[in-house]
């Protein structure tokens, strides 16, 4: 496992995006959508998303495709000239990993898989994030209505005092 500072080591995550009951029609094209699982935008980061492809009745999958920030590659004859690239374009923080199949045939029916391989760069000070700043105004509310809410009671007959 490769980690530099201020890099969280590699990851791989993604969220399979396939409308249901749509079916691929030979001859036609087909989207395979997949989207990664970051959510946090302000968080900067890289990633190379992959595709994998397993035959029905097949027992393992087959890398079939790869991109990398502006180089989408091919990597499997039978899928050569057919894959296009429909995901994130000009930026290494791929957030969008679709890609499309042209002249689908009966041939690639089977399971394809999506994967994200990310990067995220935190920075090496310390450093208040808006998550960190959300959560420090919702405790001084609470603190505050707390504040509010209390009343002291004190009854000078018995001398006991409540706070």
């Amino acid at each position: 496992m490769n980690w530099t500072p201020g890099a969280v080591p590699h990851g791989q995550t993604g969220c399979a995006e396939v409308d249901s009951m749509t079916e691929a029609v030979a001859g036609k094209g087909f989207l395979l959508g997949c989207i990664s699982c970051k959510r946090r935008e302000e968080v900067p980061g890289c990633a190379v998303a992959d595709w994998h492809y397993k035959a029905a009745g097949s027992e393992e999958f087959i890398h079939i495709f790869q991109y990398e920030y502006n180089n989408p590659t091919i990597l499997h004859e039978d899928f050569e000239g057919r894959l296009e690239w429909k995901g994130t374009m000009g930026t290494k923080d791929v957030q969008t990993g679709s890609i499309f199949i042209h002249n689908v045939t009966y041939n690639d029916t089977g399971t394809y898989l999506c994967t994200f391989h990310c990067t995220l760069y935190l920075p090496l000070n310390e450093e208040h994030k808006k998550i960190y700043a959300e959560n420090e105004a919702r405790e001084a509310r609470k603190a505050a209505r707390s504040q509010s809410k209390h009343v002291e009671f004190k009854d000078p007959c018995d001398g006991i005092y409540l706070e």
